[in-house]
Parts: structure tokens; C-alpha cells; sequence
């Protein structure tokens, strides 16, 4: 009987050893499209200089349409990326800051809200946990693309995105804002478990001594006063700062048949322009991010805002 327990316990051992050299021969070792990483712009933040941004933006497509990294270092000096995906999970996002940390000391998260009143799978934390433990469950598929450098290189991400995880675009679809915003008293409801993945991105930040800041982008038809009333409660909770952009649409002048990119769903440029505006505005005030606009080590940004701006003129 103990000889057939040692065998499995051998047996066991042996898979688990050989799952992990799978799982760091498959796992991309650099962090471009071409070696394999998925979601590269969000994940471009890990090639970024070490200890350079200040601000980790999390989130979905609300969040990446709406906030201009580029125009924050130009009218205030701050440095930002966004890590912001498609129908991005509170699981990923919680795993992003994660990501961040690997290289950066940032001294904000925001969490975009439209993700927290996403429906998520209760199994999505066990998922996430497995996927970074062993990789191989997340990128099985990669044996097809195999290269020689996947068997003998070591992990170096190079790669960042020069948007810093912004996605531009100057498509304009007129949106109907005729009831955008109606005032209301009542509360949509937040799943528990996205409530639970708050708490722990709180909890998160509280040990790594960042703040935590939950932002509504403007959105017609992702946007209202149910959702922004249970965002308040949320946020008093949990002693978090909560920015409604939607709430000072007559201050922003958000014009809703040219500042959406498709008919209100996200913001085009010109709309993203006016909401980093305010945002922008609002952290100054909060006085709690440094202006790095003299300083030598962040001289780089400078370039990227002129390429930017460089390419926005050329659109």
C-alpha cells in the first residue's frame, strides 16, 4: 500500500514539474503581438520604464476610449497608462495592478465603474489564479507558433505602447441624449462577487500604499442615475473617491451628435479630450500626483506628446 501511495505522490509530483517547464516554454517572453501576448497595448505597461508612472488606469472600453495619457503629461505633467480591455472582468483588472506593480510604483488606480455592474463567473478568481500560477492553461495554444527563443530565452518585455493603452479615433456617430441622465432615487444592484473584487482591489491598493479612485467615463448608454446612485455607496464604503463625469456633462459640454465614436456607447477624441480635461483638473486639485515636466528621467514623454499630437494633426 505505501508503495503504491509514493508512486502517485511521485506520479503527481513529476506531471506538476513538467506542467511548469510547459507552462514557461509556452508563456510568451516578450510582451509584443509577435511573441504571443495577448491584449498587448493594456499589457505594454510592462515594458515601460521602471518606476515612471504614477497612474494605472483600469477598466473596460470606457476606459480606454475616454482617457488621453498624452494630454495629462502635457497640461500637468503626470504620467499615465491605461490597462484598460475589451469587457475587461474586476478579475483582470485585479490582476493588472498586479501586472503594474511588477515594474512600477504607481501612486493612483483608477477603476473605471461600467465593469463593477458586469455579470462574472464565480469560478473567474480560481481561473485567474491557475492561469498565473501555471501559464500553460492560458496559453496552451501557443505550441502551434513555437519559436527556437521559447525554449532557451528568459522573460524580457520591451515592448510598450506608444498610446500608452489609449485607443484614438476621430469616428463621430451622433448619439440620442435625450434622457441621458434622467435624476432618479433608486439603485441598481452590484453583484456580489464584483462588490468582493472591489473590496479586494481596495485592499490591494491599502497594502501597496496606492490610492484607489473609482471614474464614470460619459457614456448615453452605459450611464445613468441607478447606476451612479449604488457607485456613491459603494465608494462611501469603502472611503474611496468616486469622479461621475456623467454627472457634470453641463461643465464638460459633451456634445453627443459629434463626441461619440458610436452613437454613445464610448467617446471619439474630440469627447475624450473634454473628459481628461476635467479629470486632469480634478487630480490637480486633489494635489496628490508630482508634475514631472522638469524632470530629465521623464523627458521621453515629451516625445510621445509630440508624436501624438504630430498624428492627430495628420487625421
Amino acid at each position: 500500500m505505501k508503495v503504491i501511495i509514493v508512486k502517485i505522490i511521485s506520479f503527481i509530483a513529476i506531471f506538476i514539474v513538467l506542467l511548469g517547464i510547459l507552462s514557461y516554454i509556452l508563456m510568451p517572453k516578450n510582451n509584443d503581438k509577435a511573441s504571443g501576448m495577448e491584449d498587448v497595448k493594456a499589457n505594454g505597461i510592462l515594458g515601460e520604464k521602471e518606476n515612471t508612472i504614477d497612474v494605472v488606469v483600469i477598466g473596460d472600453s470606457e476606459a480606454y476610449t475616454a482617457i488621453i495619457p498624452m494630454q495629462l503629461w502635457e497640461q500637468y505633467g503626470f504620467t499615465s497608462y491605461v490597462c484598460a480591455t475589451p469587457a475587461q472582468s474586476l478579475s483582470d483588472s485585479y490582476m493588472y495592478i498586479g501586472k503594474a506593480l511588477k515594474t512600477q510604483s504607481p501612486k493612483l488606480v483608477i477603476l473605471e465603474s461600467d465593469n463593477i455592474f458586469r455579470d462574472m463567473m464565480i469560478t473567474a478568481p480560481f481561473e485567474k489564479a491557475l492561469n498565473r500560477i501555471l501559464p500553460i492553461t492560458k496559453y496552451h495554444d501557443r505550441w502551434k507558433e513555437l519559436k527556437p527563443q521559447d525554449f532557451t530565452s528568459k522573460v524580457e518585455y520591451t515592448y510598450t505602447d506608444e498610446l500608452k493603452g489609449y485607443k484614438y479615433t476621430k469616428s463621430i456617430r451622433e448619439a440620442d441624449s435625450s434622457r441621458y441622465m434622467d435624476g432618479s432615487k433608486k439603485k441598481k444592484d452590484i453583484p456580489t462577487i464584483s462588490k468582493l473584487y472591489v473590496e479586494a482591489i481596495k485592499n490591494y491598493c491599502d497594502k501597496n500604499n496606492i490610492k484607489l479612485m473609482i471614474v464614470s467615463t460619459p457614456s448615453v448608454k452605459n450611464w445613468d442615475y441607478e447606476k451612479h446612485n449604488s457607485i456613491v455607496e459603494l465608494a462611501d464604503e469603502l472611503g474611496v473617491d468616486f469622479l461621475d463625469l456623467n454627472e457634470y456633462k453641463d461643465v464638460l459640454n459633451i456634445d453627443w451628435k459629434h463626441d461619440s465614436k458610436d452613437g454613445g456607447d464610448h467617446l471619439n477624441y474630440y469627447g475624450a479630450q473634454k473628459a481628461t480635461s476635467y479629470l486632469g483638473e480634478y487630480l490637480y486639485n486633489k494635489n496628490i500626483l508630482e508634475d514631472h515636466r522638469n524632470d530629465e528621467k521623464y523627458k521621453e514623454w515629451d516625445k510621445v506628446v509630440d508624436d501624438f499630437n504630430k498624428m492627430v494633426e495628420k487625421d
